[in-house]
This record gives structure tokens, C-alpha cells and sequence, in this order.
């Protein structure tokens, strides 16, 4: 699948669950990513507690840590075992 068919297939799960950054021009940059992680956290997916979640919501340097730790809780495949 190339590029624009990913952005197209993306936006469109988007829409569904009705996330307000689907339509945003800058789809895949790195503030647009940690904004639809933490709207999709906070409104489908709960897998953590509130209190929980305030290493999605900040654009640093530990947030790939805190998301790669998120996906491994989730049982994303997409992971090695590096938390285990």
C-alpha cells in the first residue's frame, strides 16, 4: 500500500470513531501523533487510569518510550519483547 493510501485508510478509522485531528493537513507529524494517541486513549480505548496517561499527552523525548510501553500493554504485534 503506498503513502497516500495509508493517510486515506487512516483518516478514515479516524472519522469513524469521530477524532478531531483526522482532517489535520499534517496528519503524520510527530504533535498530530501524540494528539490522536491521547484523544484515542482518552475517549475509545481506557486502558489506563486517568491519572495514567499524562506520558501520552506530552510531545518530549521520553514519549516514545511511554508509547512503545503503551502498544506492549495493548498487545500490539507490531512489538518485539522488550517488556517482558
Amino acid at each position: 500500500m503506498n503513502r497516500d493510501k495509508t493517510v486515506s485508510a487512516i483518516r478514515m478509522r479516524l472519522r469513524a470513531v469521530g477524532c478531531p485531528f483526522a482532517n489535520d493537513s499534517s496528519l503524520l507529524s510527530k504533535q498530530t501523533i501524540v494528539n490522536m494517541v491521547s484523544w484515542l486513549e482518552d475517549q475509545c480505548i481506557r486502558l489506563y487510569d486517568i491519572s495514567d496517561r499524562e506520558a501520552l499527552r506530552k510531545n518530549d523525548r521520553d514519549w516514545n518510550k511511554a508509547f512503545e510501553k503503551y502498544l506492549y500493554e495493548l498487545n500490539c504485534p507490531c512489538l518485539g519483547a522488550q517488556y517482558n
